[in-house]
C-alpha cells in the first residue's frame, strides 16, 4: 500500500467525439480536478492539437507541483 503522505494525485477524463458532417467535426472535452476533493473543471477544444498541448501543460505542471513537495491531502514533504 502506498503511503498518501507519498503521492500527488489529481484526475484527467478526455471525452473525444466525431460527427462526421458536422463543422468543427471533432470536439473534445477534458474533464480535470486538482485532488480528489477539489472542483472539476471542464475545457472544451475543437483541434486535436489544442487538446493535446492542454494535456501535456497539465502533466508538466503536475510534475512541477511534485517537485516543489506538493503532496496530496494536504501533505509537503520536508
Amino acid at each position: 500500500m502506498t503511503n498518501a503522505s507519498h503521492v500527488l494525485t489529481d484526475r484527467l477524463l478526455l471525452r473525444a467525439t466525431v460527427t462526421p458532417g458536422r463543422r468543427p467535426d471533432l470536439r473534445v472535452v477534458v474533464l480535470h480536478q486538482r485532488e480528489p476533493g477539489h472542483e472539476l473543471e471542464q475545457q472544451g477544444f475543437t483541434d486535436a492539437s489544442s487538446a493535446a498541448a492542454f494535456v501535456q501543460t497539465w502533466l508538466e505542471g503536475l510534475e512541477q507541483r511534485w517537485e516543489q513537495g506538493e503532496r496530496s491531502h494536504g501533505r509537503r514533504e520536508e
